[in-house]
């Protein structure tokens, strides 16, 4: 992820990354950058790339610089974890109705299965 000085006043410094930022990557860049001791102010929004920060000392601008330029080489990996594949409600009767007729006897079955399945043979 490659950042680009946007403006600079005083102690006041914004960049921008043209690289899509999700939530998560936001979120660590901010934990990170707040370690750096006389950085304040730290605000990252994903949706604009954007990196604003307000610095005390010019040691904490440049490590913030450094940071920004490390992330080139070595960008942040945050994915989301995918949602756990939930079987829909038909599959779900069905395993229970399996459960059923392997349980009941023989004619709890029969009956059993030709309401549930039909005449399909099971």
């Amino acid at each position: 992820m490659k950042f680009d000085l946007a403006h600079s006043i005083g102690n006041r410094v914004r960049y921008r990354t043209k690289d899509t930022m999700s939530r998560e990557t936001a979120r660590v860049i901010t934990e990170e950058l707040s370690r750096i001791p006389d950085l304040k102010g730290i605000r990252v929004n994903p949706s604009t790339g954007s990196v604003l920060a307000f610095w005390e000392s010019q040691e904490a601008h440049q490590a913030l610089l450094a940071y920004l330029q490390s992330l080139r080489s070595h960008p942040i990996a945050v994915r989301r974890l995918r949602a756990k594949k939930v079987p829909s409600v038909k599959t779900q009767t069905k395993v229970v109705a399996r459960k059923i007729l392997d349980s009941g006897s023989s004619k709890h079955r029969r009956s059993f299965r030709a309401r549930f399945f039909g005449n399909a043979r099971c």
